[in-house]
């Protein structure tokens, strides 16, 4: 959330996974960096977006987006997505845990 001004009530990641709703805020970590763990099925689809606020909605751009949303694939392993920036396309770098 660097170059960001974050809303006093937080940063949120809402998507088809939880019914685009507020339900799971993400913690501060420092340093403008957030995390957000969360179960989800391998091989499930989902469309997502960061929202900076409650009603905070990014926008992102048609180059790296479904229906005007970020999308994903669950691989069947573990995985850590990092390095976003709110309405950026930056791809994101998966690792693998091992």
């Amino acid at each position: 959330m660097s170059q960001q001004n974050v809303a006093p009530d937080g940063v949120f990641l809402a998507g088809t996974f939880n019914g685009w709703t507020n339900n799971n805020p993400m913690v501060l970590l420092g340093n403008d960096i957030y995390k957000l763990t969360l179960p989800l099925g391998s091989g499930d689809y989902h469309q997502y977006k960061f929202k900076n606020g409650a009603n905070g909605w990014e926008t992102v751009p048609g180059t790296c987006s479904q229906n005007g949303n970020r999308f994903i694939v669950i691989p069947l392993y573990p995985l850590l997505l990092m390095q976003f920036v709110l309405g950026a396309v930056i791809p994101a770098v998966l690792h693998r845990y091992l």
